[in-house]
């Protein structure tokens, strides 16, 4: 792996963290006010957008 891969994956890495702790924030908003399948929601939102597996 030369430098610019490295780079590219850490920027990857990097959007990918900020991405997951969004949407968790979210989810986390949506069950205090009530909505009981967020949790859900977000592992679904995560699994099909594959930010999970990078």
């Amino acid at each position: 792996m030369d430098k610019h891969d490295l780079i590219n994956q850490l920027q990857l890495d990097t959007m990918a963290e900020n991405f997951e702790k969004a949407i968790s924030q979210a989810a986390d908003a949506l069950q205090k006010k009530g909505y009981k399948n967020a949790g859900t929601i977000k592992d679904k939102i995560l699994e099909t957008s594959g930010y999970r597996y990078l």
